[in-house]
């Protein structure tokens, strides 16, 4: 199929070739053979010149004529430059196109894996089959077994009482009684290929249960480093006097908390956090890196809210007044006051994860 043979000028001057030389021009020596500038030939591109005159003038804008014969070759062209242009746009888009993929493919595959941290979290033998039995080990498939070894103590307080929490795997369980007092209950999960194995992951885990001070009280669980199969769980329940202020740290696993009266620090790595029938008086700070927050205060209560989500959305049916509600996809961010006459502030942060601030009735 003819093709136009359209090619940038050169500065090239040839001699002339004498009748019926067969000479293939390539791209540096010959540009084309084109009269003018821009001048379109109808030969097909590397068919031999057969019916030109004897002798052709070709003007390469140089003031130098050239001169081909018959059986001269045309070289091969690749094409105007806006033609080249396309199809390096073409290329371009689809450059990006699949750079796009691939990082979408990358976020899917974190999510999934942050979702098995968070499930494994809360059941480290990872697979869902497993059973339990207080104090028994229970064989699992894959020839996994677990062993359980449980602690509890009591302490006599005064109010309002500090209790400070931290965990490595496991849960955290906080509820708030009318009495003056701490009971701290713990159950460990321990993992392995054999009985002894997996009583003595449980005996590896250290606990600290210890009061400070009349109205302080310091609770922490340390798992050692193992394999994601057969890492200890460590599942705290604090029954504890309303009046509390609760710090609280759990790198991977849920905390919920119920019936408090005072401030609540609490960060967790991968996990939810859920309050409910809370009475903040103090300011307080909630926050995960992947996991959602729920908090639930009394329908009466008056707070400043400042909350954000990096990747998630924020709910609440609290009137805000001056609220500046900023949809930053793919987050959220809400600040603004809470109920008359506010004087703390609830700060809520998830890098991961929805933010929920309803009203308990």
């Amino acid at each position: 199929m003819p093709v136009s043979c359209r090619m940038a000028i050169q500065s090239w001057c040839a001699a002339a070739l004498p009748l019926g030389a067969s000479h293939r021009l390539n791209l540096q020596d010959a540009v084309a053979l084109k009269v003018d500038v821009g001048a379109t030939l109808p030969y097909d591109v590397g068919d031999p010149v057969q019916d030109v005159p004897d002798k052709l003038s070709v003007s390469h804008g140089t003031g130098c004529p050239s001169r081909v014969g018959k059986g001269t070759t045309l070289p091969k062209g690749e094409g105007t430059m806006t033609e080249r242009s396309e199809k390096r746009r073409g290329r371009t888009w689809i450059i990006v196109v699949v750079i796009i993929v691939i990082l979408l493919v990358l976020c899917g595959c974190v999510a999934v894996v942050a979702g098995i941290a968070v499930w494994s979290g809360q059941r480290p033998g990872v697979w869902p089959w497993r059973g339990t039995l207080e104090g028994i080990e229970v064989p699992r498939i894959g020839g996994q077994t677990e062993a359980t070894r449980e602690l509890a103590d009591v302490f006599d307080v005064e109010t309002p009482v500090l209790v400070e929490v931290e965990n490595n795997v496991g849960s955290i369980e906080i509820v708030g009684t009318d009495e003056q007092e701490v009971v701290v209950e713990v159950v460990i999960r321990g993992y392995g290929s054999t009985r002894a194995q997996a009583e003595q992951a449980a005996d590896d885990v250290e606990i600290t249960m210890e009061q400070r001070d009349e109205d302080h009280i310091y609770v922490v669980g340390r798992t050692p480093s193992r394999t994601l199969r057969q890492t200890p769980n460590v599942a705290f329940v604090l029954h504890v006097p309303r009046e509390c202020d609760l710090e609280i740290t759990n790198n991977v696993g849920d905390v919920h908390v119920q019936e408090i009266d005072g401030a609540a620090n609490i960060e967790v790595d991968v996990g939810t956090i859920d309050v409910r029938g809370w009475t903040m008086t103090q300011d307080s700070y909630l926050s995960t890196d992947v996991g959602k927050i729920q908090a639930r205060l009394w329908e009466e209560s008056a707070f400043y809210l400042d909350a954000s989500a990096n990747v998630g959305d924020i709910d609440t049916d609290f009137d805000v007044e001056g609220a500046r509600d900023r949809q930053l996809v793919p987050g959220d961010r809400l600040e603004g006051a809470v109920g008359e006459d506010p004087y703390i502030e609830l700060r809520v942060r998830t890098d991961v994860g929805d933010i929920k601030i309803l009203q308990e009735r």
